[in-house]
């Protein structure tokens, strides 16, 4: 005898929450959400030119962008301690001697922060 398998109904996903920016219904009213609000700022000339403006700060001094980003998270909190994922020896190497430059100066900090919030 032949067993017949019993067929669950199909799933859904689960229907999107609901992504807001501030209160839900600052959000609600404004009737965008946060990803539609990033999806309309990336790419544009605003956006653009800040990834450029944060780029040259965290480059500076000789800095490569990862030891760019290392210095932006020492200069953001004192109490943070990244744990990039590494793979190769070379990695290891280029966040080791972001330690040598060490965190932004609080006028680089201040730059990159300023920049953030033309985007935000």
């Amino acid at each position: 005898m032949a067993s017949q398998r019993q067929r669950r109904p199909a799933r859904r996903p689960p229907a999107p929450a609901t992504r807001t920016t501030g209160s839900s219904r600052a959000g609600a009213a404004a009737g965008r959400d946060v990803v539609e609000q990033a999806d309309a700022l990336v790419g544009s000339p605003e956006w653009l030119a800040a990834i450029d403006g944060i780029r040259d700060v965290l480059t500076s001094g000789g800095r490569t962008l990862s030891q760019g980003a290392l210095a932006w998270l020492w200069a953001r909190s004192r109490a943070t301690i990244p744990i990039p994922g590494l793979r190769t020896v070379a990695q290891v190497e280029e966040n080791a001697a972001a330690l040598a430059h060490g965190p932004l100066t609080s006028d680089e900090f201040a730059q990159v922060e300023k920049l953030l919030a033309g985007v935000r």
